[in-house]
């Protein structure tokens, strides 16, 4: 029946069950005779073999490690160590491709495209591990630059100012307190600028 096994001398002998394998054949009014697997062994299913089968070694050379250790009824388990891929073909593991990691072993993924984000980045990737992507430094530069130009050409009418005064056309006086006035304004804006915003670069020279 499906439960027995043909022995060596052809007789049809009851299988031996999981764990477990063929000691002595059944003979005459003897049924089969079973051992145990020994440490290292395994048997999966009911059987008429006489040796167990050798449990899987799980190879960390190869990018493996033991998921779940070998008993006698149930052969070794293995997974993929992370920053490792399996071939299809085999078990044979290898690294993610530059460019490319994988945090579980399995895929592999293409690292993030930070400036595809608009963001910078922060750190590199690796085999196990994406980039690390942060937001870019707000942008303050613009409202600053306005404020500059504005006083600049402010200075720069000021002088205009003074040439028709040197004309006659205005009080030349009055005019030059002004401009000394708004010189002091613009020293003091280069001042602050300089003390609060030191990564902010701004050239002042020309006006004066």
């Amino acid at each position: 029946g499906p439960s027995d096994y043909k022995s060596t001398v052809g007789e049809c002998c009851p299988m031996c069950n999981i764990g477990s394998v063929v000691y002595h054949d059944c003979t005459g009014d003897f049924s089969t005779t079973c051992i145990p697997c020994s440490p290292g062994t395994f048997m999966s299913e009911p059987n008429g073999l006489y040796q167990c089968f050798p449990c899987r070694q799980c190879a960390e050379s190869q990018g493996l490690y033991i998921q779940s250790k070998c008993t006698t009824v149930r052969d070794t388990v293995c997974d993929v160590l992370d920053g490792y891929r399996t071939k299809a073909s085999d078990t044979e593991c290898v690294d993610c491709a530059s460019g490319f990691y994988s945090p579980s072993g399995l895929n592999c993924t293409k690292w993030t495209d930070c400036a595809a984000r608009n963001e910078i980045q922060a750190e590199d990737g690796s085999p196990v591990k994406d980039v690390t992507c942060e937001q870019k430094p707000k942008e303050i530069y613009g409202l600053v630059d306005l404020i500059a130009a504005s006083l600049a050409e402010f200075y720069r009418s000021l002088f205009s100012e003074v040439q028709k005064a040197n004309n006659g056309n205005l009080n030349t006086g009055h005019l030059t307190s002004s401009i000394i006035l708004s010189s002091h304004i613009l020293k003091s804006w280069q001042q602050f600028v300089e003390t609060t915003m030191p990564l902010i670069n701004f050239n002042f020279r020309f006006l004066f």
